[in-house]
């Protein structure tokens, strides 16, 4: 079980540090990658690998977002992820359903109003 009171000072002094570098050293505005394919307008402090979180900026690094994600992802962070994965209803465009799923969804909106009653189209 999770001690929230620990969970939770860790969680404000993570804060904390961040507010501490963008205040001390600016917020990240370019990628100190020397690989960056340039994808991502976007930057952020990155904790260097093998450092702990303190207010050390030699302990930090700007990234992009793409690198900064290349650079966190680990073999166990990958196969956490995709055993999380759910596709979203967008992601289920063109899936077949089967004749009970078409009519389980049938029965469940009977009675219901549509969305688009009442509306006028121009």
């Amino acid at each position: 079980m999770v001690n929230l009171k620990t969970r939770w000072t860790t969680v404000r002094e993570y804060r904390q540090i961040h507010v501490w570098l963008n205040k001390e050293f600016g917020k990240a505005i370019f990628c100190e990658n020397p690989q960056c394919k340039k994808k991502s307008i976007i930057f952020e402090w990155a904790l260097k690998k093998g450092s702990k979180h303190s207010f050390n900026r030699n302990s930090y690094t700007r990234l992009c977002r793409s690198c900064h994600r290349k650079y966190d992802m680990t073999a166990e962070k990958i196969k956490q992820a995709l055993a999380n994965f759910a596709p979203t209803f967008g992601q289920r465009k063109g899936v077949k359903l089967s004749t009970a799923t078409k009519n389980k969804i049938s029965q469940s909106k009977k009675g219901t109003i549509p969305w688009n009653k009442g509306m006028k189209f121009t």
